[in-house]
């Protein structure tokens, strides 16, 4: 017996910043443990290291540092050339 499922029809969560969930690693997070590796992973990243040495470091995952790195570049803002 064959059992066939449109997934058209399946309506799975989406889960994104959209919605409001907040990220683990982040500034304002209320644990006190991840907002120091946040702000870890972030003076990190301005000094130049590698993502695989902040990983290591760090113990987190590659993605929550891109996206940390992303935040950063988002904030900062390019300087004029005169």
């Amino acid at each position: 017996m064959k059992i066939s499922v449109d997934l058209k029809e399946i309506s799975l969560p989406i889960i994104s910043k959209e919605i409001g969930i907040p990220s683990t690693h982040s500034a304002d997070t209320e644990n006190p443990k991840n907002r120091a590796t946040y702000f870890q992973i972030k003076d990190m990243l301005m000094s130049g290291f590698p993502i695989a040495t902040i990983k290591e470091m760090a113990g987190v995952t590659r993605s929550t540092i891109y996206r940390i790195k992303k935040e950063l570049e988002q904030m900062t803002v390019p300087t004029p050339k005169s």
